[in-house]
């Protein structure tokens, strides 16, 4: 018994077991976080893809990527699929550029040699090449009801789904996007001043300045607006009741010259940080966007709110 005592009164055995027990804990705290990661979303990927500058669209369900591929001194619109990285490139697409999906995600809307096409992603057939469509056509996004909307330096357009043409308004309108569920359009015009986000009413013509020096405005149902301001992704609420943003902005992402935001939340962007430019994805980016280290603050933004011109 005396040596057992000894032993017990030994200074290294509370020590040993203080060990033990942090030992335990750690892995219980690595057991709880794998478990609790399971859970997450997928994580952020990097996609390093050899693609144009002004060239990346994400379809509605945020599970495909439509990008510009250049192979020697051609280019092809190619889709990649985010669950199994799979790619198909649509050989009709050769020469063109700037893909936007459909709502419904059967179509994509391109630009090629100044006008724009409409192509089925199922047959890969080009299904409408409008005699009335503008040239120089700069962007084209389509409606919920099928319609595609076009910027061009001669103005807005609006062709219907049987192709007729309409002109909305005379002013050199770079990139367009239709907020769903309402009659308006978040638009990047140029002039003199430079470049600044505006929304246009289908309905009744009026005008509202939104953003200055801003660009690439993308909806993301069912009230935000995201652009890039100073290299960086914002995002605000955008009221269809007045056409004027609400709330200040936030910026989400920082160093980015291109992005897309699909229906179900997924964020795909072309970051230049790092040692060469990337296109990144993340799923459900109000969740995950903390994993990029990306500023997250609300930030006054000008222009915002601004009455209607």
């Amino acid at each position: 018994m005396t040596g057992l005592s000894a032993r017990l009164r030994d200074p290294r055995i509370p020590g040993l077991v203080g060990a033990l027990a942090a030992g335990l804990a750690l892995v219980a705290f690595v057991l709880s976080r794998i478990s609790f990661l399971s859970t997450m979303p997928r994580p952020l990927a990097d996609l390093y893809l050899q693609v144009s500058d002004t060239a990346i669209a994400l379809a509605p369900d945020g599970n495909t990527l439509a990008y510009v591929a250049y192979h020697g001194d051609d280019s092809w619109v190619e889709l990649r699929r985010l669950d199994d990285g799979s790619i198909r490139r649509i050989a009709v697409t050769r020469g063109a550029r700037t893909p936007r999906f459909s709502a419904d995600g059967r179509y994509l809307a391109l630009i090629a040699s100044g006008r724009w096409k409409r192509i089925s992603i199922e047959s890969a057939e080009m299904e409408m090449e409008p005699v009335e469509a503008p040239v120089d056509v700069e962007d084209a996004c389509f409606r919920g009801d099928g319609s595609v909307l076009t910027s061009s330096t001669a103005g807005l357009f609006l062709t219907s789904p049987a192709g007729q043409a309409a002109e909305l308004l005379r002013a050199r309108v770079h990139s367009l996007a239709a907020i769903g569920g309402s009659d308006w359009i978040a638009l990047e015009v140029r002039d003199e001043d430079g470049a600044r986000l505006e929304a246009f009413s289908l309905a009744s013509g009026a005008r509202r300045t939104l953003v200055a020096r801003a660009s690439m405005p993308r909806f993301h149902p069912p009230d935000h607006l995201l652009y890039l301001k100073d290299s960086a992704i914002w995002r605000s609420r955008f009221d269809p009741a007045s056409g004027e943003l609400d709330g200040g902005p936030a910026v989400l992402v920082p160093d980015v010259d291109w992005f897309d935001v699909s229906a179900n939340g997924t964020l795909a962007f072309r970051s230049f940080s790092g040692p060469r430019p990337a296109v990144r994805i993340v799923l459900h980016w109000d969740e995950e966007l903390n994993r990029l280290g990306a500023r997250s603050q609300r930030i006054r933004g000008d222009g915002a709110g601004a009455k209607p011109r």
